[in-house]
C-alpha cells in the first residue's frame, strides 16, 4: 500500500475514533427512531402483502402529491428513474441536448445519457447554489429539448426566469428538487414551476426512505404518457428489499446523534462484509454509471413496503417542516454580527423565498480547514457538491463532463460548505452551540 493510501486509512480511522467518542456526533443520514415497533411491522408486513400493495402507493403517491400542489405523482425506486422516464416521456432522446448544472450528482448526468441524449452541463448560481438563467441561456441550442432547473439544499433557485426562458423556446422545464420539499417562490412551492418535476426519497434527503424517489406533474398529457410506463414497471428484487429493511433496522437504531460513530462502523463493517462475500447491493449503486450490472431494474417501481415508509414520514411532514425552517432561523440569527455572516448567500435574506432548510450551505474561502474543524462534530464527508459531478465513479468524461467547462460550480465545489438541517428532534442545541463557536471564532479567518 502507498504512503499515500496508508495516510488516508490512517485519517479515516481517526476520524471514526472521534465520531464514537463525541456524542453527539452529527451526520446527514437522520434513521427514523421515531417509528414504534407496530410501524416498523407494519413496514416490513408491507414487502409480503401483494394483495395490498396498490393500495398503498396510491396511498402514497396521493399523499406526496397533495404536499407539493395540486398535480399527480409516481413513485419509483429512485429520483434519476423519475427523471429518466419523464424525459422518455416528453420525447427526449438520441440527437438531443439536455442542459443541467455542473454543481450536481453523477446519477442525474447518467439518467440523461441513458435515453441517448447528451447532457450539456451549465454553471451554477452562487446567490441560490442552483442553476443559473444565464448560464442556461448561453447553453441553449436547435438540439436542445429539456432544461433541469436544481433547487440546491431546500433554496429555491430562479425558477421563475428559467420557466420564461424555456417557455419562449417551446423547451421543456424538468424541476430538480431532489434537494428540496416544501420551499417556494412568491409563495409557489416548488415542483410547480416546470413541465414536471423529479423528487428523490434517499435516506440524505428531505423525505427519507432509504431509497426511492417521486415524480410529479400537473400536465395531464404528460402524466398519461408516464402512466403509460411506470404502471407495468417490476420493482426492486425481493433480496436487495430484504437487504433495505435491514439498513433501515441499523439506521433506526444508529443513524442518531448518540451513537453516529457506531453506525459508521456498523457501515464499515458492511461495506468490508460485501467486497469478502460479494453480497448484492442494497442502494442503487448501478445508477452512478452508464453501464449497469443488471442487478436491479432501471427504471423500477418503489417497492410497497417504502411507500408504507413514506406515508408516516408524510404524516410526520408539517411538524418536520416547520422544524428545519427554524433550525435554518436559528443558524442565521446564531451568525448575525459574525464574519460568517459575509459569507451566506443572498437568497437566505430574500423575502420571496420560505426556505424549508435541508442544509444550511455557504461557501468559505478556507474550506479545508473550515471543514476539518467542523469534523470534530460534524461528518463533512457528505458535504454536497465539492466536485462537479459527485460521483462519477468512472471519471468526469466517462459522462460527458470536461473539467473546466464549469468554473464557477468548481470553484463553489472547492469553497462548499453544509450543515444539516434535517436533525434528529431534541438534538438542536448542542450543533447549535458548536456552530455558534464556529462563527465567532471562524468566520473569515485564514
Amino acid at each position: 500500500m502507498s504512503t499515500a493510501r496508508l495516510a488516508a486509512v490512517a485519517g479515516r480511522l481517526a476520524l471514526l475514533g472521534r465520531m464514537v467518542l463525541t456524542r453527539p456526533y452529527y451526520g446527514f443520514v437522520t434513521g427514523h427512531a421515531h417509528l414504534t415497533e407496530a410501524q416498523m411491522s407494519e413496514v416490513e408486513g408491507a414487502k409480503d402483502a401483494p394483495a395490498q400493495a396498490e393500495s398503498v402507493m396510491d396511498a402514497f403517491e396521493r399523499t406526496f402529491a397533495a404536499v407539493v400542489g395540486d398535480g399527480q405523482a409516481r413513485a419509483l425506486a429512485g429520483g434519476r428513474m423519475a427523471l429518466f422516464t419523464v424525459l422518455k416521456a416528453l420525447g427526449v432522446g438520441e440527437g438531443h441536448e439536455v442542459v443541467l448544472p455542473g454543481f450536481t450528482c453523477a446519477v442525474v448526468a447518467s439518467a440523461v445519457l441513458r435515453t441517448g441524449a447528451t447532457p450539456v452541463f451549465t454553471d451554477v448560481d452562487p446567490a441560490t447554489f442552483g442553476t443559473s438563467p444565464e448560464a442556461v441561456e448561453r447553453a441553449l441550442t436547435p438540439r436542445t429539448r429539456a432544461v433541469i432547473a436544481q433547487h440546491s439544499f431546500g433554496i429555491p433557485c430562479r425558477v421563475d426566469e428559467l420557466r420564461a426562458i424555456t417557455s419562449a423556446k417551446g423547451i421543456a422545464l424538468i424541476e430538480d428538487c431532489a434537494l428540496t420539499l416544501g420551499s417556494t417562490l412568491d409563495g409557489v412551492t416548488v415542483g410547480n414551476f416546470g413541465d414536471a418535476a423529479l423528487f428523490s426519497t434517499d435516506h440524505s434527503k428531505p423525505l427519507n426512505t432509504l431509497v426511492g424517489g417521486v415524480l410529479y406533474t400537473r400536465d395531464a398529457g404528460l402524466q398519461e404518457e408516464v402512466d403509460r410506463t411506470v404502471r407495468t414497471l417490476p420493482t426492486l428484487p425481493e433480496e436487495q428489499q430484504r437487504r433495505i429493511l435491514g439498513q433501515l433496522r441499523l439506521e433506526r437504531r444508529l443513524a442518531r446523534p448518540g451513537s453516529y460513530g457506531a453506525y459508521q462502523c456498523a457501515m464499515l463493517l458492511r461495506s468490508l462484509t460485501r467486497r469478502v462475500l460479494k453480497t448484492g447491493m442494497t442502494f442503487l449503486d448501478d445508477d452512478y454509471t452508464v453501464e449497469r450490472t443488471g442487478a436491479y431494474p432501471f427504471p423500477a417501481r418503489m417497492p410497497a413496503m417504502l411507500a408504507r415508509l413514506g406515508l408516516y414520514e408524510l404524516d410526520r411532514w408539517p411538524h418536520e417542516a416547520q422544524r428545519r425552517r427554524a433550525l435554518l432561523a436559528a443558524y442565521l440569527d446564531a451568525a448575525r454580527d459574525t464574519p460568517l455572516e459575509a459569507l451566506l448567500p443572498e437568497s437566505y435574506r430574500d423575502p420571496r423565498r420560505d426556505i424549508v432548510g435541508h442544509r444550511l450551505a455557504y461557501r468559505h474561502p478556507d474550506a479545508d480547514r473550515h471543514r476539518a474543524r467542523m469534523d470534530t462534530r460534524v461528518h463533512t464527508a457528505w458535504t454536497w457538491f465539492t466536485v462537479p459531478v459527485l460521483g462519477a465513479t468512472h471519471g468526469l468524461d466517462s459522462l460527458g463532463y470536461v473539467e473546466g467547462r464549469c468554473p464557477v460550480s468548481e470553484r463553489t465545489g472547492r469553497e462548499v460548505i453544509n450543515w444539516p438541517c434535517v436533525v434528529e428532534e431534541g438534538c438542536e442545541a448542542p450543533l447549535l452551540a458548536f456552530f455558534r463557536d464556529m462563527a465567532r471564532a471562524e468566520g473569515m479567518k485564514a
